[in-house]
């Protein structure tokens, strides 16, 4: 049996969504951040609840100008009383954000025009695959020598997987800080840095790699994935029990040699407008 859960009090609907949260906090993140905003009055907040039932959660958070979706697993039902719950036929040019899994089945339910402005896929590894062919070249940590190169990379990284809707004005910053942090690292082939990715341990518990690029000119010989099979293998080898990375859905190319790497989807996410 599915039902809608109500709240009368916000910090009430936080609570019980913690552990879906926790569940997978990465591919959750844009939700747990859409909390602090409504706790920080920098959102107005219109509607919050929850559908429950057997093994499907799913967190309904309504601000102002954004829907926030996000469901563990989805059926016809559980999509009809999400529909219900916000009146979903109301809705005319609005952007909602969420797991793609309940937007696929409402958008198709109610068959309306959308444009997709994003799509990520979110993957996962606790043991890459063995054997292993390396590309030619080897891997590095980067420095400050390099930093001409990485900027050129991270340039290219950011101009492919934002496009306009991130400036890359800092990427010097980024890079910098990388190579200052020592969590930022490179592949080298006959002394051309060719490719980098860099570990970000700050938001959660467990590293996430990201920035992962090769240069254009240096594509199809597999430098990412062996760039991220000797930074995933060297971390789980040092104690993590897993390494996280997101990739953009429209990449098949990036997705494709991260999954040879041994990593393995663990959600999607999708921003999407509502035209009509």
């Amino acid at each position: 049996m599915y039902q809608i859960v109500e709240f009368n009090d916000f910090r009430d609907y936080m609570k019980f969504n913690i552990e879906f949260i926790e569940n997978n906090p990465f591919l959750y993140f844009n939700l747990e951040k859409t909390f602090i905003r409504v706790l920080r009055n920098e959102v107005q907040l219109i509607r919050f609840f929850n559908v429950v039932g057997e093994n499907h959660f799913v967190s309904i958070l309504l601000v102002k100008d954004e829907c926030l979706i996000y469901a563990s697993e989805v059926n016809d039902e559980i999509t009809s009383l999400v529909a219900q719950g916000l009146e979903f036929h109301k809705f005319i040019r609005y952007t909602f954000f969420g797991t793609k899994n309940i937007l696929d089945s409402l958008f198709l339910k109610f068959n309306v025009e959308f444009s997709e402005q994003k799509h990520r896929i979110y993957y996962v590894c606790n043991k890459v695959w063995e054997p292993f062919q390396f590309a030619s070249g080897e891997a590095q940590m980067a420095n400050e020598e390099d930093l001409h190169e990485l900027v050129e990379l991270g340039n290219i990284f950011v101009n492919e997987f934002y496009g306009e809707e991130k400036p890359a004005d800092n990427v010097f910053d980024i890079m910098l800080s990388g190579v200052q942090k020592r969590n930022l690292f490179c592949w080298v082939v006959n002394n051309k840095l060719v490719g980098i990715a860099q570990v970000n341990y700050e938001e959660f518990d467990f590293p996430v790699i990201g920035h992962v690029i090769s240069h254009p000119d240096f594509r199809n010989l597999g430098i990412a994935s062996s760039l991220v099979y000797n930074i995933t293998k060297g971390l789980i080898e040092n104690g993590h029990q897993k390494c996280l990375l997101m990739t953009n859905a429209y990449n098949p190319a990036s997705n494709k040699a991260f999954q040879k790497v041994g990593y393995k989807v663990t959600g999607e996410y999708v921003v999407r407008y509502k035209e009509e």
